[in-house]
């Protein structure tokens, strides 16, 4: 029984009795694959024109190297390929006998199926890759010849192969160049439309997209280049006006006087003309577009560490956070200048101008991030005009998004706001080390960062209790979550504050655990500081809208306790005037 098992699998491993087994039979041919696919390539990249005289030979007459005919072996030794006359044989036979350069696809796709095998994976399921690579090679086998086919033969047969050529040959004959060009176009598209899933509607989308931002791009520099043309003409002194022609008269004097020279009468006259001060045109040009450049205030920093103390009852040996532990703020590239925002705004002015929108005048508030173009409209312009050009402003720019505020509240005027082409990065040491975020009177203060012109900006967590942080991905969430908590955690006392933190990725607030025994609101039936388990999380929340029900109890009955106590002092008449709010009993 023992002998028949055994001999059963062996024939299930080695197909047949002292056969090898299946799977080193599959190693042995990816082997073989492996060495031909090399083999081709090999002679593929060695392959030369001057080769193909010497490697006419049928397999017969190759077969003389071996029995030492001298006319084959001569060729051999004239032959260039690094596989001698073979190789030779080999290359021509393949690159001009089948589809041309497009051949090299062929020792690729033997070391893929190599491979395959090697892994021991089915090879149907790469069907579609090969095919895709099979198709593609015959495609530009089809294009190179209906590219020799329209230059003359030129380049040479061996770019496209005789399977190339033929095919041009036909479609030439059956639908003329012409179609036969547009046919192969048509195929590459579709082919590349199948494998690739290209979406043409995309495409175009970004080559319009790629033709107008490399427009705005041209027309900026043509902006760029009038600027400074017109700043030079302002820096280079204007040349002094020619000496006045001067007339040489001479008057009836007497025969013993003697008058001065002609060319003396002229270097006077010049000296006086030197000497008058030249008189500008100060007529300003009426076309010119005023823009007015604010420049915006750095808040000062302020030492927080020295200045924060918090009265509480509660003894508790607690020491804020120093400011140290937060990064510097990075340098960063300097500002804007004037050039750059006058041409941003005679950008503007240009793009509005072409849909009939003019301008008074542009204020300018440059921001770390963004800038604030205010635009202050012509009489008669509507401003839904302006808002409806929102897209096309951004285009000209070449910016990823403007914002239209029409109007700025409280001013006549409408504001477009474009992100600047350098950022500058705002720290949250800038902004927590400032007097506003110090000198805050917000019960739970958050340094929210700098508006538009660099002005720090607080706001407090308590008017805000459903605060729902939304956005795409790297749009800032994180960065906005863990700055509320900095923010809390430099201003707030633990007895003041305690926090429930619930993190379902698991790793986003992790570092927050370190806060145990200061500001974490714990239980006791539960083992993780931060909350990751859903069922955690319930039971803390729980525990929240119980602690949270005390609370209002609490707060309804000492509400209750100072109506009875009103209504009592008031019955019995023990109410002052000034304590007297209404004269009818609350119920």
């Amino acid at each position: 029984m023992l002998a028949r098992n055994r001999k059963r699998n062996e024939v299930s491993k080695g197909g047949k009795k002292g056969g090898l087994p299946n799977e080193k039979r599959q190693i042995i041919l990816s082997i073989l694959l492996f060495a031909a696919g090399l083999l081709i390539f090999l002679s593929l990249v060695s392959y030369d024109t001057a080769d193909e005289a010497g490697a006419d030979l049928s397999p017969t007459e190759l077969a003389g190297i071996v029995t030492g005919d001298p006319d084959v072996q001569a060729r051999a030794d004239l032959s260039r390929n690094w596989l001698g006359l073979t190789g030779a044989l080999l290359s021509t036979a393949l690159i001009k006998g089948s589809i041309g350069y497009a051949v090299f696809a062929l020792p690729f796709m033997l070391f893929g199926v190599g491979w395959i095998m090697f892994r021991g994976r089915n090879i149907a399921d790469f069907l579609n890759p090969f095919m895709a690579i099979a198709t593609g090679a015959l495609l530009l086998s089809f294009t190179l010849g209906v590219v020799r086919l329209m230059a003359d033969g030129s380049p040479g047969m061996e770019w496209s192969g005789i399977v190339g050529d033929f095919t041009a040959s036909v479609l030439s004959q059956l639908i003329g160049l012409a179609g036969a060009a547009i046919l192969v176009f048509t195929a590459i598209v579709i082919y590349l439309v199948v494998v690739t899933d290209l979406d043409l509607k995309a495409m175009a989308e970004r080559v319009r997209t790629g033709a107008g931002l490399l427009t705005t791009w041209i027309r900026t520099k043509q902006v760029e280049r009038q600027i400074a043309r017109e700043e030079r003409a302002r820096r280079e002194p204007e040349p002094p006006p020619p000496p006045p022609e001067v007339s040489v008269r001479r008057p009836e004097q007497p025969e013993d006087e003697e008058l001065p020279e002609p060319a003396v009468l002229m270097e006077e006259a010049a000296a006086v003309a030197r000497t008058e001060p030249a008189v500008k045109d100060q007529v300003a040009d009426p076309h010119e577009l005023r823009v007015d450049i604010e420049r915006r205030e750095i808040p000062d920093e302020v030492n927080l560490d020295d200045e924060r103390s918090v009265q509480t009852d509660v003894e508790l040996d607690y020491v804020f956070p120093s400011v140290e532990l937060l990064d510097s703020p990075r340098a960063h590239k300097a500002d804007l200048n004037e050039s750059e925002l006058k041409t941003n705004a005679d950008l503007l002015r240009a793009t509005l101008a072409e849909f009939d929108v003019e301008l008074e005048s542009v204020s300018v508030t440059p921001g770390p991030v963004v800038t604030l173009y205010e635009l202050v409209p012509a009489a008669g312009v509507k401003i839904s005009r302006i808002v409806s050009l929102e897209n096309d402003i951004a285009l000209k720019l070449a910016a990823k998004g403007i914002r239209i505020m029409a109007p700025i509240p409280g001013r006549s005027a409408v504001g477009v706001e474009i992100p600047n082409h350098n950022r500058a990065i705002v720290s949250i040491r800038s902004v927590i080390n400032s007097a506003a975020f110090r000198d805050t009177p917000a019960n739970l203060p958050l340094a929210m960062g700098k508006t538009i012109s660099g002005e720090i900006f607080t706001d407090d967590l308590s008017r805000m209790p459903h605060l729902l942080i939304a956005g795409s991905t790297g749009s800032g969430k994180s960065v906005g979550i863990n700055t509320i908590l900095a923010s809390l955690l430099y201003r707030m006392h633990p007895s003041d504050l305690k926090l429930v933190i619930i993190d379902p990725k698991k790793i986003e607030l992790s570092q927050y655990s370190v806060l145990r025994h200061h500001f974490l609101a714990v239980s006791p039936d539960i083992d993780e500081e931060i909350i990751t388990n859903p069922r955690n999380a319930v039971l803390v929340l729980k525990g929240v809208e119980y602690e949270m029900e005390k609370r209002y109890d609490r707060l309804a009955a000492a509400g209750v306790r100072n109506i009875v106590d009103y209504n009592e002092r008031l019955a019995q008449g023990r109410l002052k005037n000034t304590d007297q709010i209404t004269h009818s009993k609350i119920p």
